[in-house]
């Protein structure tokens, strides 16, 4: 009676045969591997403990080293001086990235290598753009035809016209705000042109607060008047005769949108005392690096690895020395 297997089950038998001798090589060459690992620390333990102890100490000062401190700061650019406020971030950028510290000196920062990197984002508030007027809200549906409205909104060149902007910069240590965040709105104020622009439009805002405050007078002393007179059942005395309802109702929508209007003009004066006008600061906020805190125990496998492919590449070379002087 014959009793050979199948075809596939032999297969079977002969792959499982290979997969095993397969992983009995694998652990034995791991196994190898380990053994020469340790004979290597044990024939080397004092060059190797010495490295362990100066990289580990190295490592140490590089962890403390990589310490970085980012710092964000709000503005608006008054004055139509947007590009103006980018042209600047991006000047200092380039300034700061060929640590080009005579420039920054002349400019007012007293220690230029305090700054590593600025840059300038605009804050994108959609609930200010749907307050805008009609016909800019119709402009920008007009763009965004082909595209959708957030991509208008977040395009470069748009973004750049809202209200509030945030300038992002880091540095190696602590800085305070009366430190290098006063040398740096000094630098994005300095500016004969704008200082100009300034001087007019605070100007044009004091005579339109003027202006409307004598007018809201002159609404409040009519609508006093029409109320005696409504009170004494006699018609509004005066140049003017207010005698249906509709006509006060105007009157008093009036003096709201002027009581609006006002309040706008009161919080653009108070804006208007800089040509770039800080809004909020937040300095200090300590940055953890990627490879922040692993650098003690980096360091000491690097040396380590290093020595290993030294002391390799000897045994190799004198091997190959031995070999061919033989041959």
């Amino acid at each position: 009676m014959s009793l050979d297997l199948p075809n596939n089950q032999k297969k079977d038998e002969v792959d499982f045969t290979n997969s095993s001798q397969g992983v009995g090589k694998t652990m034995s060459g791991f196994g190898g591997f380990v053994f020469k690992t340790m004979q290597f620390v044990i024939r080397n333990i004092i060059i190797v403990a010495l490295l362990l102890i100066v990289g580990f100490a190295l490592g140490i000062y590089l962890d403390s080293s990589a310490k970085k401190y980012n710092h964000t700061l709000t503005v608006s650019p008054n004055f139509g001086s947007v590009e103006y406020l980018y042209s600047k971030i991006e000047l200092l950028q380039s300034k700061i990235r060929e640590n080009d510290t005579v420039f920054l000196k002349s400019v007012g920062f007293s220690n230029p290598s305090a700054i590593r990197k600025i840059k300038i984002e605009p804050i994108v508030d959609i609930y200010r753009l749907a307050k805008m007027e009609d016909i800019y809200f119709r402009t920008l549906s007009l763009l965004a035809e082909g595209a959708s409205m957030q991509q208008v909104m977040e395009d470069k060149v748009t973004a750049r016209n809202y209200r509030f902007h945030q300038i992002m910069f880091s540095s190696n240590n602590p800085i305070s705000e009366k430190g290098l965040i006063s040398e740096l709105l000094a630098f994005l104020n300095e500016s004969a042109f704008f200082a100009k622009l300034q001087t007019q439009y605070r100007s044009s805002l004091e005579s339109k607060i003027v202006a409307n405050e004598s007018t809201l007078t002159e609404i409040d002393n009519i609508l006093r008047t029409s109320v005696q007179n409504s009170e004494a059942g006699k018609p509004a005395s005066g140049t003017i005769v207010y005698t249906e309802k509709s006509q006060l109702n105007d009157v008093i929508l009036t003096k709201n949108l002027l009581l609006h209007s006002q309040e706008e003009n009161r919080i653009d004066m108070m804006m208007y005392d800089k040509i770039i006008k800080e809004s909020a600061v937040m300095v200090n906020m300590k940055q953890h690096p990627v490879a922040g805190g692993i650098m003690k125990f980096l360091v000491p496998l690097v040396f380590i690895l290093i020595f290993a492919l030294i002391v390799s590449g000897r045994k190799y070379y004198y091997y190959q020395k031995a070999k061919y002087a033989v041959s």
